[in-house]
C-alpha cells in the first residue's frame, strides 16, 4: 500500500516541508520545555512531519562534513522526481552558512558567541568559555561551540572531551554528536565518540541523553530515573558511522576510583589497574603519533597495571622490557612488542 501522504495535494506537501524546516531551525538554537512539547506533538500528528524532519537533520549532517571545495545537490528522497535543492558553492564554510540560512526562521538570532577548536594527536586544551563553563579537549578533538541567549551548542565532531557546565536555567547546555545530543543543566561529564560506540560519563550532576531530530529518550528503560542520567554512571551507546544510535545502550555504576582512572587524560596522565596489554596501547596510541605494535597475540591479552604520562611510550615499553619478559624491537615510526622466548607463562 502506498504511503497516505502521496495522495495528498502537492500543496500539503510542501506545507509539512516548510514546517519541517522550521522546526529544524528551531531545534538547532535549542527548545523551550514548552516548544519542545509542541514539537513532539506536531511529529505524532502525522507520519510525514517525523519523516521530513529525519530528512533535514540527514542533510544538514553531510553539509556540516564536506571538507573541501563542493558543488552538490542535495534532494528530497521522499519526493525525488519532484524536488531538488541545487546548493553551488566554492568552499564547505560557505555551503555550512547558506544552509543555515536557508533553513533558519527570520526570527532567529544571530549567536552572541562562535569558536571551533582542535587538538593535535598527544595535545590537551582548556576552552574557557564566557558564560563560565570549561570544555577540555583531549588528544585529536575537534568541537563547534555555539554560544547565544536561548542556548549552548557544543558540537564533538571527533575525539573526546569533558564539559564542566556553569548554571543558567535558562540556557540549555547541549552537546550533540553525530544524530545524538547531551543535554545538562549545571554538571559535569565526558563525552568520546568512537567509530562504533559514544560513551558518557556523568561526574557531577545529572543530563539528559536522546536522538538529535526525534527528541527520543536514548536511556534504557531499566536505569531507576528513566528521564535523566545520574552521577557516578557510565552511558555507552553503539553508534554507526554517521554517529546515529545502532543499538540499544547500556548504563553502568562506576566507582570514584575507576571514574579517576578514566579521567586522568585532563592532567596528562593515563592510568591502568589490571587492563590487557591491547587496551592499554590503544590507548596510548591514541595519544602519541609513534605506535605501539603488540606483535604477539598472547601477550595482548595479558595484564598490567600503572601511572603513566600520556607522551611517555618508553616507559610502558621499558618496564615491558625490563620485568615482564617482552622483547622489543624499535623503529622511527613505531615500536614492536613480543614475547620472548624465555618468558614465564
Amino acid at each position: 500500500m502506498p504511503d497516505d501522504h502521496r495522495n495528498l495535494p502537492r500543496e500539503a506537501d510542501d506545507a509539512v516541508e516548510r514546517q519541517a524546516a522550521e522546526w529544524f531551525a528551531l531545534r538547532e538554537g535549542g527548545l523551550s520545555p514548552t516548544q519542545q512539547a509542541e514539537f513532539e506533538r506536531w511529529q505524532r500528528a502525522d507520519p510525514r512531519n517525523a519523516r521530513y524532519n529525519a530528512e533535514f537533520a540527514e542533510t544538514w549532517e553531510r553539509l556540516r562534513h564536506a571538507r573541501s571545495p563542493v558543488s552538490i545537490t542535495v534532494h528530497s528522497a521522499l519526493r525525488r522526481n519532484r524536488r531538488r535543492w541545487a546548493v553551488g558553492l566554492t568552499a564547505a564554510a560557505s555551503l555550512a552558512v547558506l544552509a543555515t540560512a536557508w533553513w533558519r526562521p527570520s526570527e532567529a538570532r544571530t549567536p552572541d558567541f562562535v569558536m571551533v577548536a582542535e587538538t593535535a594527536v598527544g595535545e590537551r586544551r582548556e576552552l574557557k568559555l564566557p558564560d563560565g563553563s570549561i570544555v577540555q579537549l583531549s588528544t585529536a578533538t575537534k568541537v563547534e561551540v555555539r554560544l547565544a541567549r536561548q542556548d549552548r551548542v557544543v558540537r564533538l565532531i571527533a575525539g573526546e572531551a569533558h564539559c564542566d557546565v556553569a548554571p543558567d536555567p535558562a540556557r540549555p547546555f547541549v552537546v550533540r554528536t553525530g544524530l545524538v545530543e547531551v543535554r545538562a543543566l549545571g554538571t559535569a561529564f565526558g563525552i568520546r565518540r568512537q567509530p562504533t560506540t559514544l560513551t558518557v560519563l556523568l561526574t557531577e550532576g545529572k543530563l539528559q541523553v536522546q536522538e538529535a531530530t526525534l527528541g527520543r529518550s536514548l536511556l534504557p528503560t531499566a536505569v531507576q530515573d528513566a528521564s535523566a542520567l545520574l552521577a557516578g554512571n557510565r552511558f555507552i551507546l553503539p553508534v554507526d558511522s554517521r554517529g546515529a544510535p545502532a543499538g540499544p545502550a547500556t548504563v553502568t555504576p562506576v566507582s570514584a576510583a575507576e571514574m579517576k582512572r578514566a579521567l586522568a587524560w585532563r592532567t596528562s596522565h593515563l592510568e591502568f589497574v589490571a587492563q590487557p596489554l591491547v587496551e592499554i596501547v590503544a590507548e596510548f596510541n591514541r595519544h602519541n603519533g609513534h605506535q605501539l605494535v603488540i606483535a604477539d597475540a598472547r601477550l595482548g591479552a595479558r595484564r598490567f597495571g600503572g601511572t603513566f604520562a600520556t607522551n611517555d611510550y618508553e616507559a610502558l615499553v621499558q618496564l615491558l622490557e625490563n620485568h615482564f619478559g617482552v622483547a622489543v624491537e624499535r623503529g622511527a615510526r613505531e615500536t614492536s612488542l613480543t614475547l620472548r622466548a624465555d618468558s614465564p607463562p
